[in-house]
């Protein structure tokens, strides 16, 4: 299900504040999480099967389900097993937003390589590379 959330200025890039690969569920001892980011957007691309709820909104997440979440959502997760993703929280270069984003979506044929991009970058961003501020910019004007 896809539901318009915002718009971004993207003019300039985003400033990654952090990017990795999170393990959720049974890794983690706990089959439920609550976030709230008061600052930061929240981008994930799925590796797995769980019920993600966002500000009471329920979404039903798969294998390349890709989320943007906007500052200051409120952020449900109930894993079913072992639950990893890729992910990126950052900050826009401006207030002034306005290109059109959505909160889930499925990527559909592309999904695979979408994922592979941002696991890449998650992992450069591990070694200190700033291949992670381009890949995400890249990745949010797709």
């Amino acid at each position: 299900m896809e539901i318009p959330i915002s718009r971004l200025n993207l003019d300039a890039p985003p400033t990654v504040v952090q990017m990795g690969i999170g393990v959720h569920g049974r890794a983690s001892g706990s089959s439920s999480d609550l976030w709230r980011i008061p600052d930061l957007w929240c981008l994930h691309v799925y590796h797995y099967e769980a019920r993600l709820t966002l500000d009471g909104q329920p979404f039903d997440i798969r294998p390349g389900t890709i989320s943007l979440v906007p500052p200051n959502t409120k952020m449900h997760y109930r894993y079913r097993g072992l639950s990893e993703h890729a992910y990126c929280h950052f900050r826009l270069a401006s207030g002034e937003e306005r290109s059109s984003c959505r909160w889930v979506t499925e990527p559909g044929p592309v999904a695979a390589e979408f994922a592979a991009r941002m696991r890449r970058a998650a992992l450069a961003s591990a070694e200190g590379s700033q291949r992670q501020h381009f890949t995400l910019w890249d990745i949010l004007l797709e």
